[in-house]
């Protein structure tokens, strides 16, 4: 993923966003520590089948913070 399009999509991850993916797929029987999500953000990693989840879980965490701050934002 290039950086300037990767930039864009972490300004809406959370903080710990590779602990809480790695999380959601190991739940899944997917098995991947946070080192490993972050090599495979990078580009260090080529793997597509990991690619491939590892984006789709960051897609739907992406979608779940967002919605988090816009509740907090309707509250305040």
């Amino acid at each position: 993923m290039n950086s300037n399009k990767w930039q864009k999509l972490k300004k809406d991850l959370p903080s710990n966003w590779a602990i809480q993916v790695s999380k959601a797929l190991s739940d899944k029987g997917f098995v991947v520590n946070n080192r490993q999500v972050s090599d495979l953000m990078r580009g260090k990693v080529k793997d597509p089948d990991k690619v491939k989840k590892v984006l789709l879980e960051i897609k739907l965490l992406k979608s779940r913070h967002k919605r988090k701050k816009m509740s907090l934002k309707k509250i305040l």
